[in-house]
This record gives structure tokens, C-alpha cells and sequence, in this order.
């Protein structure tokens, strides 16, 4: 019985992860090809193929190197402070503008621009919708094992 409820959460966490990938992948490739016509400049012969390759290989590493382990220590805070479970949703976006906010201040030593917290902003929601995705497709996953299982 045990193994069947590992199973199943490795299920779900590959199916969330993978969802959740797919979308990182998208908007950032929609996003610089946008960015490239706008700007009339691919950057080079190579580059309109390297940067999707590099964002295919990021995005994947997000969704299963980030949003997996951020979800697994969410959901146990959320059982044992017993809070809900969207504001897991809240405590990713503040890590996520935290993480961009503070990475001049690591490479650089100078505290960062008013325009850089914009930036650092659209960078934490752009991950935090990723991770919604992830928590939306896990939640969803479990329910309907938690159905097949009382179904079984």
C-alpha cells in the first residue's frame, strides 16, 4: 500500500513538473522571439537556436530542481503550521523576488535600482506562475488519486 502512494506522488510530481516546464518553455521562447522581432536582431546565426535550447534545458531544471523540493517542504509547513495551502503561493513569490532583488547586490556589492525591484517583480511572478502551475497540477493529481483510491 505503501509503494502504490509513492508511486502515485512520483506520478504526480513528474506529470506537475513536466505541465509546468512545458509552460516555462513557452512563454520564455515566446518571449525572446518576441523581444528578437521587435528588436529586428536574432543575435546571430547560432543564437536563435542556442538561447530556446538553453531555455528548453532551464526550464526543465525549474520545474523538477526548484518547484519539486519547494513543494514537498510547502506542503509539509502547510500540514504542520496548519495554513492554508495558497499561501505557499505567496511565500514562492517573496523567495523568488528575494532571489532577483538580492543578485546585484551579491554580483555587485550596490543595492539595486527602484526599476530593478520592477524587474525583479516580473521575474519572481513570471516563476511564481510556475510554480502555480506545479501546485495546481500536483493538487489536482492527488485528488483524483485520492478518488481512484477510494474508488479501489
Amino acid at each position: 500500500m505503501h509503494v502504490k502512494n509513492v508511486t502515485i506522488s512520483v506520478l504526480c510530481h513528474t506529470v506537475a513538473g513536466f505541465i509546468s516546464a512545458v509552460f516555462l518553455i513557452v512563454v520564455a521562447i515566446a518571449v525572446y522571439f518576441i523581444c528578437a522581432a521587435i528588436g529586428n536582431d536574432a543575435g546571430g546565426p547560432m543564437v536563435p537556436l542556442l538561447i530556446p535550447l538553453f531555455i528548453v534545458i532551464g526550464g526543465t531544471a525549474t520545474a523538477f530542481l526548484i518547484y519539486f523540493p519547494f513543494s514537498i517542504l510547502f506542503e509539509w509547513l502547510s500540514r504542520k503550521l496548519r495554513i492554508p495551502s495558497w499561501i505557499s503561493l505567496l511565500l514562492f513569490f517573496g523567495l523568488a523576488f528575494l532571489f532577483f532583488a538580492g543578485w546585484p547586490v551579491i554580483v555587485s556589492g550596490l543595492f539595486p535600482a527602484i526599476r530593478e525591484f520592477g524587474l525583479a517583480a516580473l521575474c519572481g511572478s513570471f516563476f511564481t506562475m510556475g510554480f502555480t502551475i506545479y501546485w495546481l497540477v500536483l493538487a489536482a493529481g492527488h485528488k483524483v488519486a485520492g478518488r481512484h483510491g477510494d474508488a479501489a
